[in-house]
């Protein structure tokens, strides 16, 4: 009973960091709306509903009505069903984030491929689809590390840890606990660590601590400092269209150096125009160049100066 207690306090702490990790990037999508932001927040949801609810039917399925695992056939178990399941919700994620939409299916043609390789050959070696899992998962946590070390995402970082502590303790679940209460231990400490981990992301930890380059920012202040101190030389490239004025300018991201050709919206337009300062920031939204946000400054000849992180 102490031990069932015990369980339940773990996952409903695991509930409340995921809340936690969900706050500051719901609170800044409501703010600024992001595409990709949105789908991580119902990846987040989504990740979270099918292990909180994994552990909760698998207890009650095992604990409550005292059914013994498997449920289908010999190794078609809940928790499997559960791991594979977000190893696909992974999968179809990253088709998203990398750009190939047309690839959506995949991860689910797969997912019931492995679903139906357990039914019909549950007495065989499980090895097979656990390994190879495993090392599809393991691809995806080196895709992620590298895609958060060369754009300095903490979010990416965040994924990457998420999958590979899930991995650990599926791996564990499998070969390493003897019995019920073992096995839900494992779950949930997949369930708490991969909350934790992108909690730690949401709250731009790892952004601050571990991909934050000091050096670099100090280069992009020196660079604007200097840049403030020399009077406009070019104008800017202004087009008159059907009465309405544009101004394009181009832009480099100050983080990965993305950069691309930035039409500035009428209402940054007239803001500037009506604005009395000499220096204006003005914030450039994720999707202009990339993932990032930062911010340019922008003077009365709408010359960018600078930037800033």
């Amino acid at each position: 009973m102490e031990t069932d207690i015990l369980l339940w306090i773990t996952w409903g702490f695991g509930v409340f960091i995921t809340l936690v990790a969900l706050k500051p990037i719901v609170r800044e999508n409501h703010t600024t709306f992001n595409a990709m932001t949105d789908n991580f927040i119902k990846l987040m949801v989504v990740l979270a509903i099918m292990q909180a609810g994994g552990f909760a039917a698998k207890y009650f399925y095992g604990n409550v009505l005292g059914f013994a695992e498997p449920i289908i056939a010999k190794n078609l178990r809940i928790d499997m069903i559960v791991l594979f399941g977000i190893l696909a919700v992974m999968l179809h994620f990253t088709l998203y984030a990398m750009g190939f939409r047309r690839h959506y299916g995949l991860p689910w043609i797969w997912y019931l491929f492995i679903i139906v390789y357990f039914i019909q050959l549950g007495n065989t070696d499980i090895d097979v689809p656990i390994m190879s899992s495993a090392v599809v998962a393991g691809g995806l946590v080196c895709l992620y590390l590298y895609k958060a070390f060369k754009n300095r995402s903490g979010l990416m970082f965040g994924i990457a840890l998420y999958i590979g502590a899930n991995v650990v303790f599926a791996v564990s679940n499998q070969y390493i606990a003897s019995n019920l209460v073992s096995e839900e231990i494992c779950d949930l400490l997949g369930f708490l660590c991969g909350s934790v981990v992108l909690a730690f992301a949401t709250w731009d930890v790892y952004d601050r601590y571990l991909l934050y380059d000091r050096a670099q920012e100090r280069s992009i202040k020196s660079t604007w400092i200097a840049k403030l101190m020399q009077p406009a030389i070019n104008g800017p490239q202004v087009q008159i269209i059907t009465g309405l004025t544009q101004v394009k300018r181009h832009v480099t991201c100050p983080v990965c150096k993305a950069d691309t050709t930035w039409e500035m919206p009428k209402d940054i337009i007239q803001l500037r125009l009506q604005n009395a300062k000499e220096i204006m920031v003005v914030p450039i939204p994720a999707d202009t160049t990339c993932d990032h946000e930062y911010s340019v400054y922008l003077n009365h000849a709408f010359e960018i100066l600078g930037y800033k992180i």
